[in-house]
């Protein structure tokens, strides 16, 4: 017989600061396009328009790659089935959505794997 545990509190709070990762930076773009239009290429020449902001830009790609990688070599580990959806989450928004999202899928595989309840109501994971 196997039993599914409830999301965790860790699993709640990582869902909530995905979704606040999602939204935040969404609204920080909207608000750029509302101000100076749908000029798209403005908006990304701004990202290398001075070296600080270059620097911020280098940073989060050499980030984004080490997660990426971890996330793919941890998730082989660990049985994360849906990890890919830390791709498109980094490069389509960024860290602050990705990492707390890979790490809620993360902790749900966790939940979800088989465990193994015997007559007396203890269980033991399967992985």
């Amino acid at each position: 017989m196997t039993q599914q545990l409830p999301p965790s509190t860790l699993e709640r709070w990582l869902r909530w600061v995905a979704v606040v990762g999602f939204v935040v930076p969404n609204a920080v773009v909207v608000t750029y396009f509302v101000r100076h239009g749908l000029a798209i290429g403005d908006y990304f020449e701004a990202w290398v328009g001075t070296l600080p902001s270059t620097q911020l830009i280098v940073d989060l790609v050499i980030c984004s790659l080490g997660f990426l990688t971890w996330a793919a070599v941890d998730a082989r580990r660990h049985g994360v089935d849906n990890w890919w959806w830390a791709l498109p989450a980094t490069f389509l928004v960024g860290l602050c959505f990705a990492i707390p999202l890979y790490l809620a899928i993360r902790e749900a595989a966790r939940r979800t794997r088989p465990i193994s309840v015997d007559a007396a109501g203890t269980g033991a994971s399967l992985s």
